[in-house]
């Protein structure tokens, strides 16, 4: 049986389906997403712009934590890669 992404009527019934449920298990249906660093985070950061490819699942989710935390994703994105590198660094 094939899983399908439900239709969304509001972004807590979203937010809800996807705290109980791995985007892993619809990535049949995933799309590539491009995004770039916000100006505002790269004229705080030492490291040139970066271009990343996300599953559109992923970065949905991702935009819904940090909404949640209350900061800005790119913010959210940028620390759990320095946490990653340094967890792995050891």
């Amino acid at each position: 049986m094939e899983n399908k992404i439900p239709d969304f009527k509001t972004e807590k019934e979203e937010a809800d389906f996807w705290d109980t449920h791995s985007s892993l298990d619809f990535i049949d249906e995933s799309e590539q997403v491009n995004f770039e660093l916000g100006l505002e985070l790269q004229e705080r950061s030492k490291f040139k712009k970066t271009l990343t490819t996300l599953s559109l699942n992923h970065f949905t989710q991702i935009k819904q934590i940090a909404e949640r935390k209350k900061i800005p994703y790119e913010i959210l994105i940028e620390s759990w890669i320095t946490e990653a590198i340094k967890r792995e660094s050891v």
